[in-house]
């Protein structure tokens, strides 16, 4: 009754490992595995088998139908069995660390290090998931392109620290500013993209109006400099790749530039 009870705990209960004494009877054992390999949450746990020695073979037999990782010997089986499962457990350790250093490294991937945005792998994955809502529900998309304002004047005159000090300025109050479901992309260097979702090129120019405008009333780095940005603001157009997008709202960039610097220019 012992390894039915066990199997109840187990109908509701992931193991790193099951263990069980043949002893119980080899009928017994067969449906025991049997129920094991059924179980969504356990069909694919390690099984250990612990069997007097003259059903050595007849166990043994069974690991070719069934999970099973080793059958030990009740006689010499408590050493065995302890080396097994400090194995076992090791091995799970591993691979719960490599997991988590992988879901780490494609986090890191799309993220900037520096000013925490997205990277231009995570603006692909934006702009696919925006682009698929587009062709689902007809939901259109903006984007902002923005560039500091004589960015290279402020690293020649204070330093790279200070620049950079003044893009995770920057980045950290577009970031505050925008939705959830917007997303702020470093390009490189001192541009930056927007992807506003659910935003024709009316209500992108607006955010991207409020942005220069914080960006100007702000004071940035530690030196608390006086910085401004242009921007460029383009709506999606149906099959249009991100390469076009970004270079329509590039061109809008460079006519605020120069113009004056300090502006938005939009369709």
């Amino acid at each position: 009754s012992g390894l039915f009870e066990a199997l109840e705990y187990l109908i509701d209960h992931s193991v790193d490992i099951i263990a069980f004494d043949g002893e119980l009877g080899y009928e017994t054992c067969i449906e025991f595995l049997e129920a094991i390999s059924s179980d969504i949450e356990n069909k694919e746990t390690p099984l250990v088998i612990v069997t007097p020695i003259e059903e050595y073979c007849r166990f043994s037999a069974l690991a070719a139908s069934f999970n099973i990782i080793s059958t030990l010997s009740s006689e010499h089986c408590h050493l065995q069995l302890a080396n097994l499962l400090a194995l076992l457990h090791k091995q799970i350790k591993s691979a719960k660390e490599l997991r988590s250093e992988l879901v780490q490294s494609e986090t890191r991937s799309v993220i900037d290090p520096l000013t925490k945005a997205y990277n231009r792998y995570g603006a692909e994955d934006k702009f696919h998931a925006l682009t698929a809502k587009y062709k689902a529900y007809q939901e259109n998309f903006s984007l902002i392109i923005m560039d500091i304002d004589y960015f290279k004047k402020v690293n020649d005159t204070y330093g790279h620290d200070i620049g950079d000090e003044v893009l995770i300025s920057i980045a950290t109050l577009i970031q505050k500013s925008i939705r959830k479901k917007d997303a702020l992309i470093r390009l490189g260097g001192e541009e930056f993209i927007v992807f506003i979702s659910n935003a024709d090129i009316y209500i992108a120019s607006k955010i991207a109006s409020n942005f220069r405008q914080a960006i100007e009333e702000s004071r940035h780095s530690s030196k608390n400099l006086a910085i401004t940005a242009s921007f460029g603001v383009a709506q999606y157009r149906a099959n249009e790749d991100l390469e076009s997008l970004i270079k329509r709202a590039d061109e809008l960039l460079y006519k605020a530039k120069k113009t004056g610097r300090n502006r938005v220019v939009s369709i």
